[in-house]
């Protein structure tokens, strides 16, 4: 069946028990993730119980350089313009929208609306990115989540977990990690 696959497709056999250390492995081989099944459940069509995917995910320290209006209308943010410094710019990384409860949005909003600025802080940013952006100053450090880089550069499906006051935001470079 997997004649002509491509490399990343590959046939192999189940492995029992060890779950935690086969999980390790695909994250270090910088795998989307591993799908697991039940041992004593039968294959069925559709979607269950018995299947799980855990998720190889990374984590990177990221700076806010701006925000997006929701697009429900609401006077709030919708997604987070943010970026890392490399080569003495903020380069751009993507837009992360998802992770806020209302009371961090109601935080951040006072926040970034004290940073104002006109200009875009970083150094290039296509202009679909820029419709609608509010910029700010460049000093509030993010931790987010995300399943891989894109072939723009741009984080994919990226979760805002907090922010970092303990890191200087002038000094954020791309070091993206696996998340725990």
């Amino acid at each position: 069946l997997l004649e002509g696959a491509p490399d990343a497709l590959r046939f192999s056999d189940h492995l029992r028990g060890q779950g935690p250390a086969f999980f390790e492995q695909a994250r270090r081989a910088g795998l989307e993730g591993v799908v697991s099944k039940r041992a004593d459940s039968p294959y069925r069509e559709g979607r269950g119980g018995d299947w799980r995917k855990a998720k190889c995910r990374l984590s990177q320290e990221v700076v806010i350089g701006g925000w997006t209006l929701p697009s429900d209308g609401r006077a709030s943010i919708g997604a987070l313009h943010v970026g890392f410094h490399e080569d003495g710019q903020l380069v751009y990384a993507g837009k992360v929208g998802s992770g806020f409860s209302d009371r961090l949005l109601t935080d951040l909003q006072h926040r970034l609306d004290a940073r104002k600025r006109d200009a875009c802080p970083f150094a290039s940013v296509a202009a679909e990115m820029r419709r609608g952006a509010r910029w700010v100053e460049p000093d509030l450090v993010a931790q987010v989540e995300f399943t891989q880089w894109t072939d723009e550069g741009r984080m994919r499906q990226p979760v805002f977990l907090g922010l970092r006051e303990d890191r200087d935001a002038a000094t954020e470079r791309f070091v993206a990690f696996f998340a725990d």
